[in-house]
């Protein structure tokens, strides 16, 4: 039998399938781990040893909330255009107190700020190794980034951006690397983040065009991406918000029926809160309360000239003591790097070698500036964090450069010799003119006078302020580091009419100094600048002093610019000495006394619990008759008043 002549084939070996991995953008060698942590605990450091001592007026307000400090400090946890920021701060507090620092709440908000601000900046560095290639433009661009200006002024502060910046760093880089390498899971991630950014601070809501955009350009399911990204980052965000909503500014409750409903009033009470605009709760007023709202076309040139303050230092936020060689050296040092930065961007064509990442900047700059331009223009805070995407850029486009060959290696040289020292300029001056002077104490003249106050009240009094022009911080100096409470006269006219306003402010100094409670008042209150801003509540100088006329202003002690801090006592005769010598002898026992100083109180000067005291007194003295008398006069006065109430039923009435 002959052999076929077929040849069998040979079976061709099969080719392997190469699996990418989506997540290998954030695979990184050990020694660039190293050095990210290396720079997180440096730049950590240095933000920790140099905390602002300029303490902000909101910063003073947060930390009295993180630090439960008020009998309702649950109630003011949550804050419209920066909804987690506290929960951050109060559980960053609780933990301090855990470990055994028995720090307050601004300094457990500065060094909670310098952590989220330093892993940014660690953060910063891999993805600009990862960008580059390059170890050393990552780490010089790593540096400028945190001590740009407005980076480092936040790092070191009590304010709320740098965990909103955290967040939208992390969105960011996540998005790039989903552009590249699109996944599921990457749109899970960036879901998380990006709903933690809005939750961090409102603004980042107008990150959400990049992101679509983003998705869409990955072009792999990209209507069930997007479809997947709107509904968890849309319950990441609306559940905190509609939980406040409903349960904690009760803004969703029907005013009528108390029930959490959808109507034109609850929705227009919650977008009134969402805005800002905190107990505006006025269905027939549309304006604009919240004074930040400012429209104007003008502003986008406003916001431009920002966002270069944000990087460096002139004197734009009053803090500091800028001088005019820093102000020369940032304008030299702001010129030669925004040329060279442009430049070099065209040259080396970055915008298309780095497509994804400009394209999801220009997004985010187009919408955020129609916004910022609409919403307190002019502020750095709601622009340096512009400067991550700017840097990398710019630090691609220098690292092109430095690997052209199009360029002799000496014209390379220069060219980053000079940007060296335009960058060596940025943190110098910075240092100098702005972090160092808001660093020193000294300097802070609000919490020297209120230390100053400190040591001449006692404590848990009250300290008559006005509250206006300079005074103003001190509504949140004196209770955070005075011992005492003020009572402001601004905070009176803001809220209430003129005539309501004054009668409050009587009321109170009657009140308080018929108990016993220390009341002083700062000299200021009668000050010419006091007097002009009076005037805008059509309140006059003479109707304040009339209010004080019962009172002699004994001197405690005067400050080193004049002022003085006196103490408010009753003069013989008035209300209220009658009122405070009546406690007087109640608390002695003399029970026939106090009757008599009681009743030396003219008629329509008399509050219930006048009569409810008297009527003690009464019972103290076998006189139950009287006694029901005095008591049935208060209960008239104050219905509310339970005890009051069980008083009257235990003696038949």
């Amino acid at each position: 039998m002959k052999k076929s002549s077929k040849k069998k084939k040979r079976a061709h070996p099969e080719v392997p399938s190469v699996s990418v991995d989506v997540w290998s953008d954030f695979y990184f060698q050990k020694p660039e781990i190293l050095i990210a942590f290396s720079i997180f605990i440096i730049v950590c450091v240095v933000y920790i040893l140099l905390p602002c001592k300029m303490f902000y007026f909101d910063g003073l307000m947060y930390a009295a909330i993180v630090e439960a400090r008020d009998a309702n400090w649950k109630s003011r946890l949550p804050w419209a255009n920066h909804l987690s920021f506290n929960y951050y701060g109060h559980a960053f507090w609780r933990f301090f107190q855990w470990l055994g620092f028995k720090a307050d709440g601004y300094r457990a908000l500065q060094t909670m700020n310098a952590l989220f601000s330093a892993a940014v900046v660690g953060l910063f560095y891999l993805f600009i190794r990862k960008l580059t290639e390059k170890r050393y433009v990552a780490i010089i661009f790593s540096f400028l980034l945190a001590f740009s200006y407005s980076f480092w002024y936040r790092a070191v502060d009590a304010q709320v951006y740098p965990p909103s910046v955290f967040w939208l760093c992390v969105t960011l880089i996540l998005l790039w690397s989903f552009m590249r390498l699109p996944s599921l899971s990457k749109v899970v991630a960036i879901s998380v983040a990006t709903g933690l950014s809005i939750l961090a601070h409102q603004g980042n809501i107008f990150f959400l065009p990049a992101v679509a955009y983003g998705i869409i350009y990955s072009g792999k399911a990209k209507l069930k991406n997007l479809l997947l990204f709107a509904v968890l980052s849309g319950l990441i965000v609306g559940i905190p918000y509609i939980r406040v909503l409903a349960y904690h500014e009760r803004t969703l409750a029907d005013p009528a029926t108390g029930e959490i409903v959808l109507n034109k009033t609850t929705i227009k009470n919650s977008f009134n809160w969402l805005r800002g605009n905190a107990n505006d709760y006025t269905p027939d007023d549309d304006k604009y309360v919240n004074q930040y709202w400012a429209p104007d076309p003008k502003h986008l040139l406003t916001n431009f000239k920002t966002v270069i303050n944000a990087m460096w230092y002139t004197g734009q936020y009053g803090y500091g003591s800028s001088t005019k060689t820093g102000k020369i050296m940032m304008a030299v040092s702001g010129l030669i790097f925004i040329l060279l930065a442009i430049f070099l961007f065209i040259r080396q064509k970055t915008y298309k070698k780095q497509k994804e990442l400009f394209i999801v900047f220009a997004i985010w700059w187009v919408s955020y500036m129609a916004f910022v331009s609409w919403f307190n223009p002019g502020n750095p805070d709601y622009w340096y964090h512009h400067w991550i995407p700017i840097l990398a850029l710019f630090a691609c486009s220098f690292s092109d450069f430095m690997n052209s060959e199009n360029y002799a290696l000496s014209v390379r040289r220069i060219v980053a010799g000079v940007l060296m020292g335009a960058i060596a300029v940025i943190p110098a001056v910075n240092f100098k003119d702005a972090i160092l002077p808001i660093s020193k104490i000294e300097n802070n003249e609000n919490y020297m006078r209120s230390l100053w106050i400190k040591e001449n009240v006692v404590s848990g009094g009250i300290i008559i302020i006005s509250g206006i022009g300079w005074s103003n911080p001190q509504k949140v100096y004196i209770p955070a580091f005075s011992g005492v409470k003020p009572i402001a006269f601004d905070l009176l006219f803001v809220f209430m009419p003129k005539v309501q306003g004054l009668a409050t402010l009587r009321n109170q100094l009657e009140i308080l100094t018929s108990q016993g409670t220390p009341v002083y008042a700062l000299s200021e209150i009668f000050s010419k600048e006091t007097e002009e801003g009076l005037k805008q509540w059509n309140v006059s100088m003479d109707e304040i002093k009339e209010v004080f006329d019962r009172y002699d202003l004994k001197n405690v002690s005067d400050y080193k610019d004049g002022m003085k801090l006196n103490r408010v006592i009753p003069k013989p005769g008035g209300a209220a000495y009658f009122r405070n010598s009546a406690l007087t002898q109640y608390n002695a026992g003399n029970f026939s006394g106090a009757i008599k100083y009681f009743t030396s109180i003219p008629t329509q000067s008399r509050y219930f619990f006048d009569y409810k005291v008297m009527g003690y007194c009464f019972l103290r003295m076998n006189n139950i008759p009287e006694a029901v008398k005095n008591w049935k006069i208060a209960a008239s006065m104050n219905p509310g008043d339970k005890e009051l109430a069980e008083t009257l039923r235990h003696y038949g009435q």
